[in-house]
This record gives structure tokens, C-alpha cells and sequence, in this order.
């Protein structure tokens, strides 16, 4: 198409200036005309044949080395009118090969213009204009550098980011994002149909997906259904494919290669879902892989090859994101049942242990003989109060919002009542002469940590006595829970990663929430030093 342009500016140019060409100004006329009915030609019969581009590739590069010569010479080298046919052709040789045949083309070039230049002033007798020779010379020299700089530096096509919006499907939502991978390619090439295979490398089946004008489609193929999709040795770049000439192109380095089609892409896998020509993209990810066939695009020719390659970048870079993704989904939800465990255990198993402790007393109690209803009253105010617990525990699952601030220490105050009535110990909050202002995250957190450390004192260290002393100190909440129970194996001060006894279910939990524990033990008993950040907390 550009040289179509070109050919019609330079036909109607020359027309326009009388004083060019000098030299023959029929045979000129004549060049020009015969280039554009050439180059319209050429135009025609490429238009959707990428194979026979390719072909003309070179052949081209000659006429247009010829033509750029003649018109040196009948028009007086260096008052050129047609500079920008130099330029032209430097370009397309950029962008067809690399850097080393742009630097051949633009040393023939000069070479050719000097020497014919030259020669229409010896023709003519004409005198040269030194200045001005030099000027154009020196004009193409630093031309020619910057567009085989050009060459070296080229980019591919920029392709947008693929938007890989939400799964139709929940359940599948760790499955690669391939009809927002097919609407993408199908908007990006202008394709009538396209076609994806793709497989999990820990699966055997072929899965197929086909997006066409009858719309979208999935087909899950057994195994041995089809061969290898795509031969192993062009399985790892773009090409394009013409079914009915039996041909492909690929590019190696800058350069194109047409080579013979057959055997390269499954023949079952074509009569199912392939026809006419297209461009093959290969698809790579960590646990998926794939292969991309957009077949119909409009004017398909050589540089497409570089545009598959910015696709298949892209595509797999989506199916990239939806592994990670998928991993951070199986992290949270890991992260999830495991603190619900932890919920469990520090809330509704502490709650039955310490009923089934309570119902014990309740039991001996009425074989004495004694008025039990006051107990039971206090154990149904007890369940009631864990009851509104554990729906708050059901609402943050669900993600209902936390509430506002609340009193920390008058949160655990509350709590060492019912701890004290719940296994018959002496449990209090100490030195809390003010209020302590915490997200309810945070309140929860504590409540569940202090839950589990008194019930661990009474049923494992026969407490009688639990002190809670509880402070905020900058950004951090700080607690010490004091038994005079039977402490923990061994005696001394020792943090909960250096000891392999401490209470699994405290050091999770705190460990989850960023803290630190530290426990002291001896005789009289033990010492649960806790210091949890206030934002890993919340």
C-alpha cells in the first residue's frame, strides 16, 4: 500500500516541477507509471496471500533499489525530489528483516545514489554542486543509522491488558480465564473463529473452547482423542497456517520461513475445529498450557507473526495471574478453616468442658441435697451469653461489618466472670484503672486468647486462681495471664518457638495475628506473657 502512495505522490510531483526530471523526463514518466501499476498489482494478489508476500519480499526490494536509482540519474542525484523513497525503503527492510540486512540495504542505496548521481553529472557535463552533494550524502548516512537503530530496537505490537473479569462459574473459578482469553484474541485480530485448546498439566483431558459468530462453546476431549495438537518443533512460537495451499510461515530472528504444513497440526484436531488460514499461538503457564488458532483475520500477512507473538505474552500472562490467584484463594480459605478450628476449639469445646465440669457440680450438688436452680440459672445465662458469641462468630464469617470500637477491659472483666463461674476459679482482671479502646477483631481475639489459657490452667495445671492484667502501650495490646496452677514442663522463661510444649492452640493464634508469646513456669505456678500488634490484630 505505501508504495502504492508513493508511486502516485511522485507520478503527480514530477508533474508539478518543470524542472525535473533533467535528464529523459519520458523514460521518467514512464518508470513512475510502470512502478504504480506494479506496485498496484502487487498490492491485489498480497493482499490475503501471506505466502506469496513473502515470496515477493525480496524481488520487491530490488524494484524499489532500481527505481530509486533511475530517478538519481534523470533527476540530478542531489537535488533528489524523491528522498523519502530512500527512507521507505530503509523502513521496510526494518521492519521485514533485522538490523544487519537494513545496514546492507542502506550501504546499497547510498552506494547507488552517489554512483548515480554522479554519473548523470558526467552525462550532462553539468558542474556538481559540492555543498549541496555533500549535504544529501551526509543526509542518508545518518538517516540509514537511526532507522538500522531502528531496527535493532523495534518493538512488537503493545497489546492491551487482558481484563480477566469474574468466573461465570464459582466453581471453576481456578480455571484459566479463557472466554475472557477468547473475547480478547477475537477483538485483537479481528478473527471469525477462534479456537483454544488447553489442558492442566496435573489433568489428562483436552479441553476446547470455540468462540465464532454462533457463539461461545467448551468441549472436554478423553484422552488419546487427539495426538500432539501441534508438532513439538513449531510448538514453541507463533505461525501462520493456509489449509488449502498446505503452507505455514514462521519467523526465525527478523527473517520469515514458509514451510510445508503437513503433519504439523493434528489432522483430527483440524477436521474438528480448524479451516482456511489463521495464526497459531502457543500458550505457556505454570500449571497450564495451551494453544491459541485464530482463524478468518482479514488481511492476514507476515507481520501478524509478531502480533501473535504479543498475544500469546499476554494470554499466558492471564492464565499466569489465574494460578496465583487460585493459589491465594486456597491460601485464605486455608487460612480460614484454620482459624474457624481455632474459633471452635477456644469457644464450643471450651463452652462444653466447662459445662460438662459444671453439670458435675451441679449433679453432686443435688445429691446433697442442696438448691440447684441458682446454678442452673447462671449456667443458662452462661450458654445464652455464648450463644450471642457465636453468632457474632457466624457474622464476621459471612463478612458482616464488625461494629464499632468496644472497652477491652470491660470486655474481659465480663469474661473472667463467666470464666470463674464456668470452671470454679478465682479469675479477675487487674490493674485496669481505664478504658481500653480496641476494634472488636481485636476484643474477639483477646476473649478467645484468654478463654483458652484459663481453661488450659484449671483442666491441665489444676488451677484455683487466673489474674488477667491487660494494657495498651502504643500500637500494641498487651497480656499476662498468672496461674498458681502446676505450670508447664520444665521451669524458667522461655518464648513459645523455643519450647516445644506450649499450648498449640495459644501459639497459633498468636502467630496468626503477628504477636509474641513468652512463658514463664515453676512451682507455683506459670506466667503467659502475650503482645499482640494492634493492626495484624484488626
Amino acid at each position: 500500500m505505501s508504495r502504492v502512495l508513493l508511486g502516485t505522490v511522485f507520478l503527480t510531483g514530477i508533474g508539478l516541477d518543470p524542472a525535473q526530471p533533467v535528464h529523459h523526463a519520458g523514460i521518467a514518466y514512464s518508470l513512475l507509471l510502470g512502478y504504480l501499476l506494479l506496485a498496484s498489482f502487487c498490492l491485489a494478489v498480497t493482499w490475503s496471500d501471506w505466502r506469496l508476500e513473502t515470496r515477493l519480499a525480496l524481488p520487491a526490494l530490488i524494484v524499489d533499489l532500481a527505481l530509486f536509482t533511475a530517478l538519481a540519474f534523470l533527476t540530478q542525484g542531489y537535488a533528489n525530489p524523491y528522498f523519502p523513497f530512500f527512507a521507505f525503503i530503509i523502513l521496510s527492510a526494518a521492519l521485514r528483516w533485522g538490523w544487519r540486512e537494513t545496514a546492507a540495504t542502506a550501504a546499497v542505496l547510498i552506494t547507488l545514489f552517489v554512483s548515480a548521481s554522479l554519473a548523470g553529472v558526467l552525462w550532462e557535463a553539468a558542474e556538481l554542486d559540492p555543498r549541496r552533494f555533500f549535504y544529501r550524502t551526509t543526509f542518508l548516512l545518518v538517516l540509514s543509522f537511526v532507522l538500522v537503530w531502528f531496527g535493532l530496537n523495534q518493538l512488537r505490537p503493545k497489546m492491551p491488558r487482558l481484563d480477566q473479569g469474574q468466573p461465570a462459574d464459582p466453581s471453576r473459578a481456578a480455571d484459566p480465564p479463557i472466554r475472557a482469553a477468547a473475547d480478547f484474541v477475537a477483538a485483537n485480530t479481528s478473527a471469525g473463529r477462534v479456537v483454544i485448546a488447553w489442558w492442566n498439566y496435573e489433568e489428562p483431558w483436552t479441553n476446547v473452547a470455540v468462540l465464532d459468530e454462533t457463539g461461545f462453546a467448551e468441549h472436554r476431549h478423553d484422552p488419546g482423542r487427539f495426538g500432539l495438537l501441534v508438532d513439538r518443533r513449531w510448538a514453541r512460537a507463533p505461525f501462520l497456517f493456509d489449509f488449502d495451499r498446505r503452507r505455514l510461515l514462521l519467523r526465525e530472528g527478523r527473517s520469515r520461513r514458509v514451510e510445508v504444513l503437513d503433519g504439523v497440526i493434528d489432522e483430527d484436531f483440524a477436521r474438528a475445529y480448524l479451516s482456511g488460514r489463521g495464526i497459531v499461538v502457543p500458550v505457556e503457564s505454570g500449571g497450564y498450557g495451551g494453544i491459541i488458532f485464530a482463524i478468518g483475520m482479514p488481511g492476514l500477512c507476515s507481520d501478524d507473526v509478531a502480533k501473535g507473538e504479543s498475544l500469546g505474552e499476554e494470554v499466558s500472562a492471564a492464565f499466569e495471574r489465574a494460578g496465583a490467584m487460585a493459589l491465594l484463594a486456597d491460601a485464605a480459605s486455608t487460612r480460614t478453616r484454620l482459624s474457624f478450628s481455632r474459633d471452635l476449639h477456644d469457644s464450643v469445646l471450651q463452652l462444653l468442658a466447662g459445662t460438662s465440669y459444671r453439670l458435675e457440680g451441679v449433679k453432686k450438688s443435688a445429691r446433697a441435697g442442696q438448691a440447684i436452680e441458682a446454678e442452673i440459672d447462671a449456667l443458662q445465662d452462661d450458654l445464652v451469653a455464648e450463644q450471642r458469641e457465636m453468632r457474632m462468630l457466624i457474622g464476621q464469617l459471612r463478612g458482616c461489618p464488625p461494629g464499632a470500637a468496644t472497652d477491652l477491659r470491660q470486655s474481659l472483666k465480663e469474661l473472667a466472670a463467666r470464666m470463674s463461674r464456668q470452671w470454679d476459679v478465682n479469675c479477675s482482671v487487674d490493674h485496669c484503672s481505664s478504658e481500653i479502646e480496641t476494634p472488636v477483631p481485636v476484643e474477639r481475639e483477646c476473649r478467645q486468647l484468654v478463654r483458652e489459657a484459663v481453661a488450659n490452667a484449671v483442666r491441665h495445671g489444676r488451677a484455683s486462681s487466673v489474674a488477667i492484667e491487660v494494657e495498651a502501650v502504643a500500637d500494641t495490646i498487651r497480656l499476662v495471664l498468672t496461674d498458681n496452677g502446676s505450670g508447664f514442663p520444665g521451669d524458667g522463661h522461655f518464648a513459645m518457638d523455643r519450647h516445644g510444649k506450649v499450648p498449640w492452640s495459644l501459639s497459633e493464634r498468636v502467630r496468626a495475628l503477628g504477636g509474641h508469646m513468652s512463658l514463664a513456669s515453676g512451682n507455683t505456678g506459670s506466667q503467659i506473657t502475650i503482645s499482640l500488634p494492634l493492626g495484624r490484630a484488626a
